[in-house]
């Protein structure tokens, strides 16, 4: 506001007053300036800089993939040799070794012989074998396609009825149940597709060429079709997966944008999500992935029933029902708290305030890395929370409270500080329970394959491949989870499926209930 220097009043109250105005709107326009600029380094940031404060598996094999033969020869080389370290009494040395290969990979033998001549002596005597040298190496053959053809023969009794075939009763084995129908697609085949985008992320086009490369026409519609109708076979897993949440002693949930272009009565531009719901129960983990076209949590009021034990999500406003809900601890992430910080460092580098909390939070994760390390006992880790980790989040606390007084508010160290505040109750739930880890990594980490995926796919055209995407997700993580080769385990599910009867049946075709077997490829 501009003020004419001529219309000045007399009083020195008034112009005081109208100094102060000044000042006060000065302050207020530098606040909105730093808000901004704030906003403008932290979107820099994003696009420029890394994205996390430390780089995961999925990042760091994202950040060298266009010079990864570069980036691979210029690092440390791991050549046939590893070092190992052995203890020899008083000191330790290093021993080189061979880098093992598996013994189950099978091996295809290469003779290289002496020329008979060679074989005889100087003095005319045959020479003995007295041993060999054997040197191995890993090599591979790309996938060759083949037609699996069955034949029926068929029988009928010529003496009965006459020389004739027509009218004869004929006798013909039954064709084999098939969850593929009629397709041109074979179990084996179409279980590779599916592992192929929804475990490696390739799109069903880049498949098609690269089976064509192979000298296989099969089109991105019949994958996508074929896709779909198995998927609407294999319903029956659906519900058994939902029936894990009721099992389970720990619930993780996040969720994550996935836009859906021909959705009934929405722009095609409107983004749906796709949630995870990771179980945990005594068994092992069982991940779980839904659709919906929304981000309101309110769906899993119906999913959550029956269910007694603890959640972890984020601080979405969508999950505070779970606050009330009977039976159930709702637990915040720590990582999303931390994250705020983190965001906020790198719009102002070395801030104390902001550096204080990070290295609290630091040395909280470094109390539970450390029982990880040395025990899984989760009484012992209650008593380590309690003697360790309470001190120091109460230290947290305490710092927050007092920068709630004083850091602007619309920027982000005070946008942080407020989070984590609002969350405080949540986010301390950890401390009294052990089975509840410190943040919701787990089912962050779970949703991550989907993402990567859908910067390859970045949409779904109808819901119906949007509810395959997740069913396959499902099973394929939770193919994952336990230890189980996805390739091996799908193409297992899809010979095995048409024979399910009972919900027994099909419960014995889940991920965890195949943990530790040995699946054969034919099922």
């Amino acid at each position: 506001m501009s003020i004419n220097l001529k219309n000045l009043p007399d009083d020195i109250e008034e112009l005081k007053r109208i100094i102060e105005s000044q000042n006060t709107s000065l302050r207020n326009e530098k606040f909105k300036v730093k808000v901004l600029q704030e906003r403008v380094d932290l979107l820099t940031s994003r696009l420029f800089s890394k994205k996390s404060e430390k780089l995961g598996p999925v990042e760091e094999a994202q950040s060298v993939l266009f010079n990864e033969i570069e980036f691979l020869y210029d690092s440390e080389p791991e050549l046939a040799l590893d070092e190992e370290t052995v203890t020899i009494e008083t000191h330790t040395r290093s021993k080189k070794r061979r880098k093992s290969i598996p013994d189950d990979l099978p091996r295809r033998e290469i003779i290289i012989d002496i020329d008979e001549s060679e074989k005889t002596c100087g003095c005319g005597t045959i020479k003995s074998r007295i041993g060999e040298e054997i040197s191995e190496k890993v090599d591979y053959i790309p996938a060759e396609a083949f037609v699996r053809r069955t034949i029926r023969p068929k029988y009928a009794c010529r003496k009965c009825q006459g020389a004739d075939d027509e009218g004869q009763p004929v006798t013909i084995a039954p064709v084999p149940p098939s969850i593929m129908g009629k397709s041109i697609l074979a179990e084996g085949i179409f279980g590779h597709i599916i592992v192929s985008k929804f475990a490696d992320g390739l799109p069903f086009y880049r498949q098609e060429g690269i089976l064509r490369r192979a000298g296989i026409e099969i089109s991105r519609k019949v994958m996508a079709t074929t896709a779909i109708r198995v998927a609407e076979e294999l319903e029956p897993l659906k519900k058994l997966l939902l029936e894990a949440i009721k099992n389970a002693y720990l619930l993780g949930i996040d969720e994550t944008r996935f836009q859906v272009i021909q959705e009934p009565g929405r722009r095609a531009e409107q983004m749906s999500f796709l949630w995870h719901i990771l179980a945990h129960t005594r068994e092992g983990p069982v991940p779980i992935f839904l659709y919906r076209t929304d981000r309101s949590a309110k769906f899993l009021t119906e999913i959550l029933q029956g269910f007694s034990g603890s959640i972890i999500t984020d601080g979405y406003g969508s999950y505070h029902f779970l606050d009330s809900m009977e039976d159930v601890i709702h637990a915040g992430c720590n990582t999303h708290a931390r994250r705020k910080f983190v965001d906020a460092d790198k719009v102002s580098k070395n801030n104390p305030d902001t550096v204080d909390v990070l290295n609290l939070y630091a040395k909280i994760y470094k109390i539970e890395s450390d029982w990880k390390k040395s025990s899984q006992n989760l009484e012992q880790l209650r008593t380590i929370r309690a003697e360790k980790s309470k001190p120091l989040m109460d230290e947290l606390k305490s710092h927050l409270d007092g920068l709630s007084q004083s850091v602007n508010p619309s920027g982000n160290l005070g946008k942080a500080v407020s989070y984590t505040l609002g969350e405080w109750q949540r986010l301390t739930k950890f401390l009294d329970h052990p089975e509840i880890p410190m943040d919701n990594n787990g089912a962050e980490n779970g949703i991550r394959p989907f993402v990567v995926g859908r910067k390859n796919w970045l949409f779904a055209y109808r819901p119906s491949g949007a509810h395959t995407s997740a069913l396959f997700y499902s099973l394929i993580e939770g193919a994952k989870a336990v230890d189980l080769d996805p390739s091996i385990y799908m193409s297992y599910l899809l010979y095995n499926a048409p024979k399910m009867i009972t919900e027994d049946d099909w419960r014995a075709l889940l991920p965890i209930n195949l943990k530790g077997k040995n699946l054969t490829l034919s099922g």
